[in-house]
């Protein structure tokens, strides 16, 4: 079997995870998460990361940070992880779904036809879209929150993604470019964003380690044990994303665009062909996912309001087997099935 997606690791891992086990830490988030949160914003190049439980956390707080509740509206891109939408109904705020660019499958700013206080815009699948465009058109009157859980690694015009809005949100689930199991941080910018995140995770204290709480808040902390990982696992991320960009170019036969880290490789194709092909493949023990349906017809937001594109790319997408284990022969394998379909 040819995995659709798998973790990567390996010895490095195993004997850090072992020395800090052995070393009597806590477990609980602690030293070793706030050493992980400092290298991630090194990485990134921004002052302030907050580590969480997932990328669905990382969202709803950015959301809880930025002062959305009950009666506010969020524009969300109609193809995207339900967990986008999910985490503006948490807040009791209204998600105002927005299809998208059919160029490059991402929010289309000319499709909104309703206020908001802020907007969602997703990095799907680690593209950038229209970013500076976006940005510019939310500068005044909306709140920018960047979804780039599935766009770790990648670049716009030399900047990271997740690095544009006032908050950025990333996941460090299993099939993730690095992974704790689990988990997931927020990037700020500001001190003043960065303390609400932490006061909002730990349980709307002020200070950790006391039992005053001025504010709301929740159990929405880290753990040491998931850093130990990250940490190792953020040691290679250079040759996380090379390996990447060259699962790319064995699928195509051509470099990935610049600055495009791919977290599945897509193969894109006419509906019928496309669920032919996913048949074929799953029978032979090569595993493959079909791209999201798009949120609104999903049962908990079901409209009858048309997003075209939405729809149209949606049936179009599979997603080929991409884990960084992947050999060049696996690969060709994988080619030469979808390209006999």
């Amino acid at each position: 079997m040819i995995n659709h997606i798998e973790p990567y690791y390996g010895k490095a891992e195993q004997q850090a995870m072992d020395k800090y086990l052995k070393s009597g830490g806590f477990m609980t988030e602690h030293t070793v998460t706030r050493e992980f949160e400092r290298l991630l914003a090194a990485f990134l190049g921004v002052p302030y990361v907050s580590c969480v439980p997932n990328g669905t956390s990382a969202i709803y707080l950015s959301l809880l940070a930025a002062g959305i509740g009950k009666g506010d509206k969020v524009l969300v891109p109609d193809l995207t992880m339900v967990a986008t939408a999910n985490a503006v109904r948490m807040t009791g705020a209204e998600p105002i779904l927005v299809d998208i660019d059919p160029w490059n499958f991402c929010l289309d700013i000319h499709a909104v036809h309703s206020e908001a206080k802020a907007m969602i815009y997703v990095d799907l699948n680690g593209r950038s879209g229209n970013m500076r465009e976006m940005k510019k058109y939310c500068k005044d009157n909306i709140i920018l929150i960047e979804d780039a859980c599935q766009a770790f690694g990648s670049k716009h015009k030399g900047k990271y993604l997740g690095t544009f809005g006032r908050f950025g949100c990333f996941s460090l689930g299993f099939h993730k470019i690095i992974t704790t199991g689990q988990g997931g941080f927020v990037v700020t910018h500001t001190k003043v964003d960065y303390e609400a995140i932490e006061r909002l995770k730990d349980f709307g204290r002020v200070k950790s380690g006391n039992d005053i709480h001025d504010h709301m808040g929740f159990n929405f902390k880290f753990t040491d044990l998931q850093a130990v990982i990250g940490i190792e696992q953020l040691k290679t991320i250079e040759w996380r994303m090379k390996k990447k960009r060259q699962i790319y170019q064995w699928y195509f036969d051509e470099e990935a665009p610049e600055g495009y880290v791919p977290w599945f490789i897509e193969y894109v194709g006419f509906p019928l062909e496309r669920d032919e092909l996913y048949e074929m493949l799953m029978k032979k023990k090569i595993g493959c996912r079909k791209m999201y349906p798009p949120i609104h017809t999903q049962k908990i937001y079901k409209t009858d309001k048309e997003f075209h594109f939405a729809e149209t790319i949606s049936e179009m997408i599979l997603w080929l087997p991409s884990s960084l284990s992947l050999t060049k022969e696996q690969v060709r394998m994988v080619r030469k099935e979808y390209e006999n379909c």
